[in-house]
């Protein structure tokens, strides 16, 4: 599955890797913006779980200051069980990041960010 921007229909298709450490509560999470269309847990250990992400998710774009828009690809997510005041989810800045060789077909990546 390639990198795919679909501007009409304000989707996005987008293939990632989503790992969890922690200590109590094993996360239990949904996606909030889409659908993936795989979602394979890929490794478990104590403390420790991996999922590979495959799916289509929705972003509205703008595209009023074309040619020179940008645009922010989100993945949102939350707890299925647990809100903000009983689980946190913090970024792993040290290990995340953007594949080098990443290609979107008539744009370019610029950017990444988690939070």
């Amino acid at each position: 599955m390639g990198h795919l921007v679909d501007p009409a229909g304000g989707t996005f298709t987008i293939d990632f890797y989503l790992w969890f450490k922690y200590g109590e509560i094993e996360p239990n999470i949904e996606f909030l913006n889409g659908s993936p269309s795989r979602f394979e847990k890929i490794t478990e250990r104590e403390n420790y779980i991996e999922y590979r992400v495959k799916g289509i998710f929705v972003k509205p774009l703008d595209f009023r200051n074309f040619p020179f828009d940008e645009h922010t690809l989100t993945v949102e997510l939350e707890d299925k069980e647990f809100d903000a005041s009983e689980l946190v989810f913090e970024p792993d800045l040290d290990e995340s990041g953007m594949d080098p060789e990443l290609a979107i077909v008539g744009w370019s990546a610029e950017d990444f960010r988690i939070k």
